[in-house]
């Protein structure tokens, strides 16, 4: 079975996540607004097939996309 594949930018979102930074601390921190943080948390956790972030950020590293 192949690693699902993140974009770099939902790979640095999941990042943030992984680090315990709230969606508004993200979008804060990266300038951008807390929608676009939720609508690329809500993509990488679809491509992964996660049920909530926290579970997306769990099987990005068993998968090695997180490290």
């Amino acid at each position: 079975m192949t690693a699902p594949t993140l974009t770099p930018r939902q790979e640095q979102f999941l990042h943030h996540v992984a680090d315990g930074k709230t969606t508004a601390e993200i979008a804060a921190q990266l300038w951008v607004c807390e929608g676009t943080v939720k609508k690329t948390l809500t993509d990488a956790r679809r491509r992964l097939g996660a049920v909530n972030t926290a579970h997306a950020v769990a099987l990005g590293f068993r998968a090695g996309v997180l490290k």
